[in-house]
Parts: structure tokens; sequence; C-alpha cells
């Protein structure tokens, strides 16, 4: 029972790092990706990264989030679904979502050099570790 709640956290933390991925995404101004407030942006600016490495790495994250973005539309995940069946969708569309950010990984890896990519991966870790508490307060909160 508790490997199974392990892994739903697991995925539910996916998912929130996901959905602030892609809510950089949306058209107009009022939400560009290079927006000082958003995820990416602060990502990008955490890493003390040249102006090339930065466009490069926006590139990256841009193409990744499209391409996850796209993989969500097909797979007919909506808000209105109940959680079970967005679970089910979640679980079937992983592989893939997954296969995307390790080749983003790999991209990135050309551009940062080993300490670049070791600090990132750290912001990254940081930033799944407050999602996952976002998520405890906010489970707790409803309780």
């Amino acid at each position: 029972m508790v490997h199974i709640l392990e892994r739903n956290l697991r995925l539910l933390t996916a998912c929130l790092i996901l959905i602030a991925v892609l809510s950089t995404l949306r058209a107009g101004p009022e939400r560009d990706i290079q927006d000082s407030e958003t995820p990416i942006k602060q990502t990008i600016d955490s890493l003390d990264l040249s102006e090339k490495q930065k466009q490069k790495v926006l590139a990256i994250f841009q193409d990744a989030a499209a391409r996850k973005k796209a993989i969500l539309e097909e797979s007919g995940l909506t808000p209105d679904l109940s959680k079970r069946k967005k679970f089910k969708i979640l679980r079937k569309i992983k592989p893939k979502l997954d296969a995307v950010g390790d080749e983003a990984d790999r991209q990135l890896s050309d551009v940062l050099s080993p300490a670049e990519m070791e600090s990132f991966k750290q912001v990254r870790a940081d930033l799944k570790k407050e999602l996952r508490e976002k998520l405890k307060e906010r489970k707790s909160s409803k309780s």
C-alpha cells in the first residue's frame, strides 16, 4: 500500500511540474516564458549562464514543453475527468513524458558544463521538493 502511495505521489509531483512548465506556454503577453516569474526563467537565471547558453536552454525547455503538451492533449486528459481516469491516463502516457524529459536532459548536457548540469539537477530537485510540499499542504488543508 505504501509503495502505491509513493508511486502516486511521484506521479502527481511529475504532473505538477509538467503543469508548471506548460503554464509558461500560454499565449499572450500575460504569461511569456521569459517572464521572470515563470519556473523556467527562474531556473535559467539561477544557473548563471551566458546569454548564448540561456537561449539554447530556453529553446530546449520550450521544445520539451511543447512536446509534452502535445502528448497530454492527444491523451484526452481533461480537468473534468475523475481522479481514477486521470491516473489511468497519466500512467499510460508517463513513459512518453519521461522520454521527452530524458531527451531534454541529453540536449542540456550538450549545452551545459558538468558543473552547470549538476546545478540544474539540484534546482530541479528543489523544485520537485517544493511542489511535493505544496501538494501535501493542499491535501492536509482539505482534510
